[in-house]
Order: C-alpha cells, then structure tokens, then sequence
C-alpha cells in the first residue's frame, strides 16, 4: 500500500506566478486550529505508538479531517494519498517527523501493520 502512495496519482497542479493557492483554498475555521472532540476521542483510541502528537500539535486541521474519515476507508485512502503525494510545485511538504506519523497510520488503518516500536 505504502509504495502505491509514492508515486504521483494526479496531474501536476497549475502553475506559474499568477497562481495563488490562498485563492482555491477554503476560507479557515476554528477546526483548522484545535482538535474536535471526535478527533481526541479517535486518537485516544489509538495504539499509543500511533498517537500522531506532532501531527496534533501542527496541524489539528489534518487531524480534525482523519478522524471524520477513519471508519470509511475509500476516504481514509483517498485522504491518505492527497496528504502523503501531494503534488503541488514549490511545496517542500510535511516536517519528517509528521510525515513518519501520517505513513504509520496510512499503513495501520489500511494494511492494518504496527510500526515497530523503539527500543
């Protein structure tokens, strides 16, 4: 699963100087800056080695969106796959250590694997 979501699956995105992302964005919320409930309840449920804090911290917006779709899995893969090969120029994408979260859960909810735990 995780190689699938390596490779590009969408065209490359438009480009160029007069392109403005802020634009086709949707305006932010209060979600986009605290958890939900529903997102704390969902990842205190998790196995604590999945317990995404950087991803909690940084973006509670993800979060917020990961939990409304963890129980659908066609969504969870289509989120999983926007989020982990994202495909827009001049992006450098998610820190490390919130990448390293996304693909663990990416990989537990839809091939059902652990990471392995540090000892």
């Amino acid at each position: 699963m995780l190689e699938s979501l390596s490779r590009p699956a969408t065209p490359p995105c438009p480009t160029g100087p007069a392109f403005q992302w802020s634009r086709h964005r949707r305006p932010s919320g209060p979600s986009d800056r605290q958890l939900s409930l529903d997102a704390t309840e969902w990842v205190l449920q998790l196995p604590l080695v999945l317990r995404p804090a950087n991803t909690c911290s940084r973006y509670p917006r993800i979060v917020n969106h990961i939990a409304q779709s963890w129980l659908r899995s066609d969504r969870c893969r289509h989120l999983f796959n926007q989020l982990l090969r994202d495909s827009r120029p001049a992006r450098s994408g998610f820190p490390p250590s919130v990448r390293e979260e996304l693909r663990a859960l990416a990989a537990f909810r839809l091939d059902g694997v652990l990471p392995a735990q540090a000892d």
